[in-house]
């Protein structure tokens, strides 16, 4: 499917009579780049879930999307980092608690993205736990904002890079 197709579609399925030929142009330069199959997808995709006629953003949001490029939210990446932080109990010979050590268990089925994201978040905000072992007072709320400062970079990135996008579609897509 060509982008001039794709355009073609959205304004038949919208009932969009008066789109101006500049705005079909202007669509058609900016997801020209987004390889057919995905572009493809994209479209029914948007035609499925969309109530009003996509904007050229929300077209490219959805094929990162579907492509599996854009990372996941602040909260699956919090939930994430909440389970990977394990307590070790460490004990003397006569079996009585000598420390606690605290180690990252990341889960075997994290994508090495999302770890690398997670990792550039936390040497930026630090541990949640303080050298005499409390938690740190809304360490939280200062993972989220670096992580949505990251995000929003690697999502910028991802939509960028749409011509290189993976044929392969999440959700079965094709």
């Amino acid at each position: 499917m060509t982008a001039k197709e794709a355009v073609a579609i959205l304004v038949a399925a919208f009932r969009q009579e008066q789109i101006s030929a500049p705005t079909v142009a202007l669509y058609v330069a900016k997801l020209q780049d987004i390889p057919s199959p995905l572009l493809e997808a994209t479209i029914r995709r948007a035609i499925d879930t969309a109530t009003f006629f996509p904007s050229i953003a929300e077209i490219r949001q959805m094929a990162a999307g579907l492509a599996g490029l854009l990372p996941p939210g602040v909260e699956e990446a919090l939930a994430v980092v909440r389970a990977a932080d394990t307590e070790i109990p460490v004990t003397r010979r006569d079996g009585s608690l000598a420390y606690t050590e605290r180690v990252w268990d990341w889960p075997d089925d994290i994508s090495e993205t999302l770890l690398a994201l997670i990792r550039r978040v936390l040497a930026t905000v630090g541990d949640p736990v303080g050298a005499d072992g409390t938690r740190i007072f809304a360490w939280e709320q200062g993972f989220k904002a670096a992580y949505e400062r990251v995000r929003e970079h690697e999502t910028h990135a991802a939509l960028a890079g749409l011509a290189r996008a993976p044929v392969m579609l999440r959700g079965g897509d094709v």
